[in-house]
């Protein structure tokens, strides 16, 4: 699909160039930027809504999704996720392109986030006395910080389908594994 048809041909008649900003010696420097374009984008955005949040409409399928505890852990990796993606990440043209798509992703969802802000009320998840105690108290943490609102379009899910994206031309032998990992980022939230 992608070496072939209409994303190959849409790929070569719509070639742009980015402005190399990538420089080698600021590469663990990038990550702290990022921390702070999501910090400003994404949880600035969540505590200065203007307008009211709309319900995220429940579906047929999600009757039929467990809510279970537990999978917060797989939804708290994908800090760790992006950051090991971005760190095995080599050659500057995709890490430059890293520099512009990032943040074009967190101000495009957090654009997203302000304009038409959602919820999902928490009420209808409660967290079960059967949980252990470190899944309830990470619950607690995480409910305490992240309001339920910037639930569309998922930003956890944009991110992963990034940064699991960077192996799939290049460094294919990590593409399995961060596909399958990925993936259960994405059931997990």
């Amino acid at each position: 699909l992608f070496k072939s048809g209409i994303f190959c041909d849409l790929a070569e008649k719509n070639t742009m160039n980015l402005p190399d900003l990538y420089d080698p010696s600021l590469k663990y420097f990038y990550p702290l930027v990022g921390i702070v374009i999501w910090i400003i984008f994404y949880l600035g955005v969540e505590r200065s809504l203007i307008f009211i949040p709309k319900k995220v409409p429940q579906l047929a399928i999600d009757h039929f999704i467990p809510f279970k505890p537990w999978t917060i852990w797989i939804y708290q990796a994908t800090g760790p996720f992006v950051l090991l993606a971005y760190i095995l990440t080599t050659g500057s043209s995709t890490l430059n392109s890293l520099l512009f798509a990032f943040p074009a992703l967190v101000i495009g969802s957090a654009f997203c986030f302000f304009f038409f802000p959602t919820t999902i009320p928490r009420d209808i998840y409660p967290i079960p006395e059967s949980a252990d105690r470190w899944t309830k108290w990470n619950f607690e943490k995480l409910r305490a910080v992240d309001k339920p609102v910037n639930c569309v379009p998922s930003m956890h899910v944009s991110l992963t389908i990034l940064f699991a994206g960077l192996f799939y031309e290049s460094k294919q032998h990590y593409f399995p594994y961060f596909a399958v990992f990925g993936l259960a980022i994405i059931i997990s939230t």
